[in-house]
């Protein structure tokens, strides 16, 4: 709970410490949330939220309050991931592929599988705006509603409907044409 406004001041050191401590206790898990469907690898989530809220600290002072906590910390989140995806795809072009993921799948023949199926949905978010591709996990991955969407991407909602029609209809357009290619159908 932030203190009152006669003990601490609005924009003092101790005031926004306060309110970055709340932030955190209310919003950890969603926030965490939030990033793996924006498609944090796992093993990078907690350096994720931990690059969110310091982020969150150091803007603080320029919070206007024209948006709710919530959809700013979103804002945030969703930054942070795209630099990620943005720092790994210069890493592969580059040639530095960092060491393997774990995959935590049971058998090898279910690994590859799903190693596999990742990929391919990988590559086809891949070739989405950002906008479409966090608009389209938010949805079909997070099972957010449009309206949750449009609150934290501070759109209007017929802008997210619009997003997700069209990355719907890429990724569908892209799967059909992959296996249509001779591509190996994965297994249900």
């Amino acid at each position: 709970m932030l203190p009152s406004s006669d003990v601490v001041t609005r924009g003092t050191a101790a005031h926004d410490q306060a309110l970055l401590a709340r932030l955190y206790s209310t919003h950890l898990r969603e926030v965490w949330r939030w990033l793996s469907m924006l498609g944090v690898p796992d093993a990078d989530i907690e350096d994720a939220a931990h690059d969110t809220f310091v982020a969150a600290y150091r803007s603080l002072a320029s919070f206007e309050g024209r948006s709710s906590h919530r959809t700013w910390l979103f804002s945030i989140a969703r930054h942070v991931a795209i630099d990620l995806r943005r720092r790994a795809l210069v890493r592969r072009e580059q040639g530095d592929q960092g060491p393997e993921q774990r995959d935590h799948a049971p058998g090898p023949d279910r690994a590859i599988e799903v190693h596999q199926a990742r990929a391919i949905l990988d590559a086809l978010l891949a070739q989405l705006t950002d906008e479409q591709r966090d608009t389209f996990l938010l949805y079909e991955l997070g099972g957010h509603t449009g309206v949750d969407i449009a609150e934290l991407m501070e759109v209007p909602l017929q802008t997210v409907f619009s997003r997700l029609r069209r990355a719907r209809a890429h990724v569908d357009e892209q799967t059909v044409k992959h296996f249509a290619d001779g591509k190996e159908r994965p297994r249900e």
